[in-house]
């Protein structure tokens, strides 16, 4: 065997274990996994983790705000807030058995409930495969503490588009070593990205709604599929209130895109319950949000906003406030959320 075959066969050996041992950070890495989805990932590079994500974010079993113990008990003697609200069974079952009666039982049995009583109800049905999408904004930075404290085994992933601020990446260090957590983080695909910029340039996103759902597609979409595929069910921080295209959001939800179940703790909160929150519980969050950026998304396409703006005026500000979504949330009426 030549030096070339060698060398060759040393860096897939390394390859393979580094995959081994981390499986879900390598998975955006290749480029046909995002066309064939997940189905096509080799079952040797899942571990011991199989198609889900894994039980727990530490190997003791103890979280920042946690303990020992089943998750009820956990629950049990976790947050005040859960007691008493809500008086619907524990069960364990198929998404499949979720009809879109149920969904909306369960919506309005629940909009009354405060987020923890909510995330607790989602937890009891769908882990471990449920887990929280974090662009690490005030609204998901609120849920992870929420969620830390009702169930260390919080699971979280996040979309790096590769073009997020450094303010971004900041927070996101401070949550995973405040609160000891695992995040996820899914990339675009590398070809897409290189056709794109090659063949559009670098702010194609600009030029045209249809070409800016293009980017976002590449960038955020097929990353979230791929996010999603091993879940029964994801949780979100939407609210009501942030745009026009969000006033109809539900507390329980039927994701049709993506085939599970979308539960939105928040749905009915204000904007100062949420920061009201951070500060009762010293809750890291994005730096960008003192420079009068109430939300936060890639660099280039998100700016400080003006007094007496609308919270998303600076999210795609050159476009029409009706049309301020990437298409991460799909209603199932067809339109956007």
């Amino acid at each position: 065997m030549d030096r070339a075959a060698i060398e060759e066969t040393g860096a897939q050996r390394a390859g393979r274990l580094e995959r081994e041992r981390n499986p879900w950070e390598h998975l955006a890495e290749i480029g046909r996994f995002a066309r064939d989805g997940y189905a096509a990932i080799p079952p040797e590079w899942l571990g011991t983790r199989g198609r889900g994500w894994g039980v727990s974010t530490r190997g003791d079993g103890v979280g920042a705000a946690g303990g020992t113990g089943s998750r009820a008990d956990r629950r049990a003697r976790g947050s005040d807030a859960m007691k008493g609200e809500i008086a619907m069974p524990m069960e364990t079952e198929a998404v499949t058995s979720w009809s879109r009666e149920r969904i909306e039982e369960a919506s309005r049995q629940l909009e009354s409930a405060s987020p923890q009583a909510i995330l607790g109800w989602a937890v009891d049905r769908f882990a471990p495969e449920i887990a929280l999408a974090s662009s690490f904004g005030a609204e998901d930075v609120v849920l992870i503490d929420m969620w830390r404290r009702i169930d260390p085994e919080v699971r979280v992933f996040t979309l790096d588009t590769g073009r997020l601020p450094e303010e971004t990446y900041e927070v996101m260090e401070r949550i995973r070593r405040t609160y000891g957590l695992t995040i996820r983080s899914f990339f675009p695909d590398r070809e897409g990205v290189e056709r794109l910029e090659r063949q559009h340039g670098f702010y194609s996103f600009r030029e045209s709604i249809e070409a800016r759902r293009i980017c976002c597609g590449i960038r955020k979409v097929e990353p979230l599929r791929r996010a999603l595929a091993p879940l029964r069910a994801w949780v979100t921080g939407l609210r009501r209130e942030q745009a026009p295209t969000r006033t109809g959001v539900g507390i329980v939800e039927w994701d049709a895109a993506h085939g599970l179940v979308k539960v939105n703790p928040l749905a009915h909160w204000t904007e100062q319950q949420v920061w009201t929150y951070i500060r009762e519980h010293a809750v890291p969050y994005n730096a960008l949000h003192d420079r009068g950026y109430p939300s936060i998304g890639c660099a280039p396409c998100t700016r400080a906003i003006q007094p007496g703006e609308d919270i998303r005026a600076g999210r795609w500000w050159w476009e029409n406030p009706a049309h301020k979504e990437c298409g991460l949330h799909l209603q199932d009426h067809g339109g956007k959320a």
